[in-house]
């Protein structure tokens, strides 16, 4: 079967992907969670792909599985299963969009998600340590040193207003110092 270009089904009443997240971390296996509407009926052809979204032909994946057809289908009413993608076939990070599709088996896109990236996660800012020992149990919390800073000038302030060491409405809980 030829296929020159990506037939797509209408968005309304299609299959509709679930959860999609804007990024995904690369080297990490990938759940895909979908819903078919009533009426279909899930063949152990279709198959759910990996797609760079201007992707014209359903050839033009870079990955797929083959779709998981539930037991529990019922005529009349959606069905709702998940897949999922391997870590070791998941694209290299990068600005590159993607998306998932739905193709049945007679090659045609039944439904397909919203964009997403694979991209390395980002590193949290300078993080602190902070200990609290509280009534013979020690507590330790790892936070962004500018949470500790932020929360240290709001103390400062309300201290420059006079509250001291009462508690105003809207104000945040006293941090412990941070153990540096």
């Amino acid at each position: 079967m030829e296929e020159s270009s990506v037939s797509r089904a209408p968005s309304r009443g299609g299959v509709s992907f679930l959860n999609v997240a804007r990024t995904y971390i690369p080297n990490t296996k990938v759940e895909c969670h979908y819903t078919l509407p009533p009426g279909t009926v899930p063949s152990a052809s279709d198959w759910i792909g990996i797609f760079k979204v201007e992707a014209a032909c359903v050839r033009d994946y870079h990955t797929f599985v083959w779709s998981s057809v539930p037991e529990s289908a019922t005529d009349g009413s959606p069905v709702h299963a998940s897949v999922q993608f391997q870590a070791s076939y998941l694209p290299k990070p990068g600005a590159q969009l993607y998306q998932f599709r739905y193709v049945n088996r007679q090659g045609r896109v039944c439904g397909q998600s919203p964009p997403f990236q694979f991209r390395e996660p980002r590193p949290m800012d300078e993080l602190v340590t902070l200990e609290e020992t509280d009534g013979g149990s020690d507590i330790l919390l790892v936070v962004p040193k500018a949470t500790v800073l932020q929360v240290r000038t709001e103390q400062q302030l309300l201290l420059g207003r006079g509250v001291g060491g009462q508690h105003c409405q809207g104000a945040r809980p006293t941090a412990p110092s941070p153990r540096l």
